[in-house]
């Protein structure tokens, strides 16, 4: 048997995680469930904002769906869902300032590669803007 732990959902295509039919198994961190619960919690730690950022990485692999999951989560608690897409870690910055601008106060830094390389400077600046950052790594 192979079993993973934090395995990339995108590697896991059309498996099965809680059945498998094969040898492998695990747990996939990177999932449309696993964004819709960090959005959740973005609601909860600003009950007075009217919205909640979504930052994804342009390319982001199922940021349709990701997005809408995050989007009814972001309803059921009463706001809206901004979403914010940049090229690298430099347009944090511009993202960030929009945040402010709509009255973000949370964002959910999507559950990523790119975003766990840049961590270091994504976390740092959102704390900077008083922006609460939600993230998976």
């Amino acid at each position: 048997p192979i079993v993973m732990h934090g395995a990339d959902i995108r590697l896991l295509a059309g498996a099965n995680m809680a059945r498998p039919g094969g040898n492998a198994t695990g747990i996939a961190l990177n999932t449309v469930e696993s964004e819709l619960k960090r959005a959740e919690f973005a609601a909860e730690l600003t009950p007075d904002a009217p919205a909640i950022g979504a930052l994804f990485y342009r390319g982001t692999a199922g940021q349709a769906e990701r997005t809408q999951a995050m989007r009814a989560a972001a309803t059921q608690a009463g706001k809206r869902l901004a979403v914010f897409e940049i090229a690298t870690a430099a347009g944090f910055p511009v993202a960030l300032a929009g945040m402010r601008a709509e009255g973000i106060r949370a964002v959910v830094l999507a559950g990523t590669p790119e975003t766990l390389n840049d961590i270091a400077t994504l976390a740092p600046a959102a704390r900077a803007a008083g922006i609460a950052s939600i993230c998976l790594w």
